[in-house]
């Protein structure tokens, strides 16, 4: 068993092992980093222990972490226990404003929290030396954990199994604390030690997402609501395919399965009662198969021979032919919601395996520790925001507007934790929407999949072709975005100065995007998003290549010895060059937006010329056009670049080249403010094309 340190009367109890010795200690009344005071008067029952997994597992990060528990003179089902006060020192959370929802709050000291946070870290300060300091509520047996506001500043942690027959009074691993200087590789780094720890979950980086985040979607819940029915389906698909993007993903969400309200008779489907959005939530399954709307679907095609002809199978399978595409709250009884959750989501993964090819599903309403601890073994894709609203469900005119840049601020902050565990999913949106370019443009560099839920006939296909490729693949990022650095402690809600920061990588060339979410959000006194009118206004910013985190994921991009990069401005269609720390400055009006791609510029052998790709700029993620990139070492001085897409190509060059060829034949091409304009035609079934530029 691992050794835990209570607090003592003086002196220092830190925990130290002769290879790794842990940056955070108990000394006194105090939680200690590197010397220096983030928690305060800590009670005399907490106790702090070293991590094993950080202690033992040598690969996964160079700091020991820790874990507090405490002891309770009273065994119960439920605690809230003071770990210490947070004075003065700014953090970002996430916390659930809902029951299957979380989102991003800061503040700077205990009584700023929400209940149900999931995560807190607190900002590092360069002029002391204090490392950024992660806090991470966990699960310990069949209890749960969160963090919630005490009185007089004291951090809460909230320890609870959901069951008054589930009881306990003694733990040492409720809540993670680790430190860094890096707030991804800090959160990054906790996961997996979290993940040794626990032994319920993989991490994304041990999974394969499903193929479906390659290809552009479509999702019935908007357009149908519960009405879904199977000629709908059909002419939806139809209209897309016709308009020259092809839905590769086609989601029919609720509105297909035989439910019924628990007044009506088992042996009755309730669907015709329940009609309106998000009224099927108190319904129940009446059976596993589909319900009269797709069950009576017959097929007038030639099947073979003994297949069934009628029914959702039917339908799928001419769908696919024709268009060549395609429990906290019941736990009792059940021994608390930690071992009804572990049941439920055996299970789940198990089918999962069975059905759906190990990862082929998008979990959702999954925003609690609960899921991602417990029913991430095999699920590899998930929701990270709230739903797209249209309008607002409350009422207000001006929801329209607000609740966009809620929705994009729920995304990128909470893949900041989900991210560990799931391939973030920015959600659908509506390409008729007043908001539909500043959404299309989250979703383009999300490195999500991107669907839409347009209602049939009604699409904006100007816009949809800049995210969708006439096969019906998206130009995906490597990574996932998430807030940049100078991004992550601020309210990008409603400060009224802080514009949203996002980030994320191509093969070749990064992208920054920059948008105005100003107008709303979560607000304390009526505990529900609402209206902040005073703070929609003009917003500036400034950004450079550093704001990107170019080390990331499987694929990062090195920049060692760059001393330029070309920026580019994808609305406003400018060429910038600039240094790494060199700034450059945005204005944006309310819900507007801003993409750059961010290409390091090389010096081409033989002359001394300089080069760097930007894209396809016709389409959003413009460097996701670039699939390769090769630069000859001799003096012939030349560079070959391949590309997915069709439409207008750029790419920076110091000097104007002698020749452009595209799959080996001269093309004509402009040479405009040092950039090279050729146009890409769509010549294959693949889409991909080689361009050669000749110096």
């Amino acid at each position: 068993m691992v050794p835990s340190v209570r607090k003592s009367g003086s002196g220092a109890s830190g925990l130290v092992d002769g290879n790794n010795p842990s940056l955070i200690s108990l000394e006194g009344s105090n939680f200690v980093v590197n010397g220096h005071i983030f928690l305060s008067d800590v009670p005399d029952n907490i106790t702090l222990s070293p991590s094993p997994a950080t202690l033992t597992e040598k690969t996964i990060c160079d700091n020991a972490g820790s874990f507090v528990g405490f002891d309770s003179k009273e065994s119960k089902n439920r605690h809230v226990v003071h770990i210490g006060k947070l004075k003065s020192i700014k953090f970002m959370s996430i916390f659930r404003f809902k029951v299957w929802w979380t989102t991003h709050w800061v503040g700077s000291n205990g009584r700023d929290l929400e209940h149900e946070t999931q995560i807190v870290m607190l900002d590092k300060s360069d002029d002391s030396g204090r490392p950024y300091v992660l806090l991470l509520p966990l699960l310990e047996g069949p209890f749960r954990a969160s963090l919630q506001p005490g009185d007089d500043d004291n951090v809460d942690v909230c320890v609870e199994s959901g069951s008054t027959k589930v009881c306990g009074a003694g733990f040492r691993s409720v809540v993670y604390l680790h430190a860094g200087d890096d707030p991804y590789n800090l959160v990054k780094e906790a996961m997996e030690a979290v993940r040794v720890h626990l032994g319920t979950f993989k991490l994304l980086e041990e999974k394969t997402p499903p193929g479906i985040v390659d290809k552009f979607g479509w999702c019935t819940w908007d357009a149908f609501y519960l009405n879904v029915h199977p000629q709908g389906v059909w002419d939806g698909v139809k209209g897309l395919v016709d308009g020259g993007c092809p839905p590769g993903l086609v989601l029919i969400d609720d509105g297909w399965q035989s439910i019924s309200h628990d007044e009506d008779p088992i042996t009755e489907e309730g669907m015709n009662a329940a009609v309106g959005a998000g009224e099927q939530m108190p319904c129940r399954l009446v059976r596993f198969q589909e319900n009269y709307k797709f069950r009576d679907y017959e097929s007038h095609k030639s099947l073979a021979a003994g297949a069934d002809n009628k029914g959702m199978g039917a339908f799928i399978k001419d769908l696919k032919e024709e268009f060549n595409t395609l429990l906290e709250m019941l736990c009792e009884d059940h021994g608390g919601r930690v071992d009804l959750a572990k049941a439920y989501y055996k299970a789940l993964t198990a089918s999962v395996r069975k059905h759906f090819k190990g990862n082929g599903v998008i979990a959702s309403m999954e925003h609690c520790n609960d899921f991602m601890f417990l029913g991430t073994e095999a699920i590899s894709l998930g929701r990270v925001g709230d739903d797209f609203w249209c309008t607002d469900p409350s009422g207000d005119p001006n929801g329209t507007f607000w609740l966009q840049g809620c929705h994009m601020v729920h995304c990128a902050y909470n893949s900041l934790w989900m991210g560990n565990f799931i391939h973030p999913d920015w959600d659908m949106f509506q390409s008729t929407h007043p908001c539909a370019e500043f959404h299309a443009a989250s979703r383009a560099i999300s490195g999500g999949p991107i669907y839409v839920s347009d209602s049939v006939g009604k699409h904006n296909f100007p816009l949809l072709r800049r995210l969708v490729l006439p096969d019906g693949s998206i130009l995906r990022c490597n990574y996932y975005a998430l807030p940049t650095r100078d991004c992550l402690f601020e309210d990008p809600l409603h400060d009224g100065s802080t514009m949203l920061k996002i980030w994320n990588l191509n093969k070749f060339t990064g992208v920054i995007g920059t948008f105005n979410c100003q107008g709303g959000g979560w607000c304390r006194e009526t505990r529900r998003n609402k209206c902040a009118a005073q703070f929609s206004h003009s917003v500036t910013a400034k950004t450079n290549p550093r704001d990107i985190e170019w080390n990331s994921g499987k694929n990062p991009i090195s920049i060692e010895g760059v001393q330029i990069f070309a920026m580019y401005l994808s609305k406003s269609k400018k060429l910038v060059l600039s240094k790494a720390h060199e700034n450059i400055e945005i204005a944006l009006e309310p819900f507007n937006f801003e993409l750059i791609t961010v290409s390091p510029v090389t010096t081409l052998a033989g002359k001394p010329a300089q080069f760097a790709p930007i894209g396809l700029v016709n389409m959003l993620n413009t460097g996701g056009a670039i699939q390769s990139l090769a630069y000859t070492n001799d003096s012939t001085s030349s560079v070959q670049i391949g590309i997915k897409g069709s439409g207008e190509m750029r790419v920076f060059a110091s000097e104007k080249p002698r020749s452009c060829k595209i799959d080996g034949r001269d093309v004509a091409f402009e040479y405009e403010g040092h950039m090279v304009v050729t146009q890409v035609p769509w010549s294959t079934p693949s889409g991909l094309s080689t361009i050669d530029y000749l110096f």
